[in-house]
């Protein structure tokens, strides 16, 4: 968005190199056509009242150094617990500065985490809870706030990537599952987080979360018309198409890795559905061997030798959805050393 640093407030925070001037949060009424529209701006005296920074330049000292950052971070704690939406919109937006030194300092991370007996995402979860931010990242569907009308999602995307590799903060987003698989068709935020937060629900409950690509969900998990947000939206077509077949992402691992995981689970759970709709083997079949014949230069292409296989092989499983920790499984618990 257009920036203007002589009518900056002083409370603006930089989050992906974006500006956002914190606007007033959404409402807590769900059924609210004012999401977002109760007040212009968070005041900078309500962020002084919650022991916060009120600058840019004070955010970044405040992190500079460890002890000055773990202060830093216990106080967004305190912030991101209210008492009003004020206070926990200012404290995800500090929050949001925090996190990328805390996932590039393992030290840091675990210097924190220390300090208490549950982890920085349980904290952090038990701090501000599901519905604020699961009103924040649906805010932009209820108001069009101009400029900042793609920075709620972004903000409660990059928090919600952090939070839902806590596997039990995953099991409360299940519902979710649908407005993030939508969310790929969104240009303006990041697909690489939204996957993530797929693949954080997919571990935690894969049958349900891959059911949504090809439109079958799990009725018992999830409302029938959330159910058929997959069938009218086609997601296997998104993730093959507008992803793994996608030259613009040709050279992104991490994005091909987390939809070939999505690929995977998907042909694990539903493999016989899939074998018995022509369409859908197809789309598996030709995506697959696309990624096979042409990506050389990472991992993407075992992985797609290990979903023709689970496709193709009769013998490889007894049955769908075999409980057996694949490789993606095991690199991603890798990954979660912090």
């Amino acid at each position: 968005m257009a920036e203007n640093t002589d009518q900056k407030s002083s409370a603006c925070v930089n989050v992906n190199e974006k500006t956002i001037i914190p606007p007033a949060p959404p409402a807590s009424n769900n059924n609210s056509n004012n999401f977002a529209q109760q007040l212009p701006y968070t005041k900078q005296q309500e962020q002084a009242e919650a022991g916060l920074p009120t600058s840019e330049q004070a955010v970044k000292d405040h992190i500079s150094a460890p002890d000055q950052a773990e202060i830093f971070f216990e106080q967004c704690i305190e912030a991101l617990k209210g008492p009003s939406d004020e206070h926990r919109f200012v404290g995800l937006l500090l929050l949001a500065k925090i996190l990328p030194k805390l996932k590039e300092n393992k030290k840091l991370f675990h210097d924190i985490e220390g300090k208490s007996s549950l982890s920085i995402r349980q904290r952090v979860f038990d701090a501000i809870g599901p519905l604020f931010l699961k009103r924040l990242f649906a805010a932009n569907d209820y108001t069009n706030d101009g400029d900042n009308e793609e920075e709620y999602r972004e903000l409660a995307l990059l928090v919600l990537s952090f939070l839902l590799e806590e596997k039990n903060v995953a099991k409360v987003f299940i519902d979710f599952t649908s407005k993030f698989f939508l969310n790929l068709h969104n240009n303006k935020t990041s697909k690489m987080e939204t996957l993530k937060c797929l693949v954080s629900l997919c571990r935690v409950s894969p049958k349900v979360v891959t059911g949504y690509v090809l439109g079958y969900g799990n009725n018992q998990n999830v409302e029938k018309s959330q159910v058929d947000v997959g069938k009218q939206h086609n997601f296997l077509k998104l993730l093959c198409d507008d992803i793994l077949l996608n030259q613009k992402y040709e050279n992104n691992i991490a994005i091909k890795y987390s939809t070939m995981y999505l690929l995977y689970h998907m042909i694990n759970c539903y493999r016989n559905k899939i074998l018995l709709n022509a369409n859908n083997f197809n789309k598996c079949i030709f995506t697959l061997g696309y990624v096979f014949a042409t990506v050389t230069k990472d991992k993407t292409v075992f992985m797609a030798v290990d979903c023709l296989a689970l496709l193709l092989n009769n013998a490889m499983f007894e049955k769908e959805g075999d409980n057996t920790k694949n490789n993606f499984d095991k690199d991603q618990d890798k990954a979660r050393k912090i």
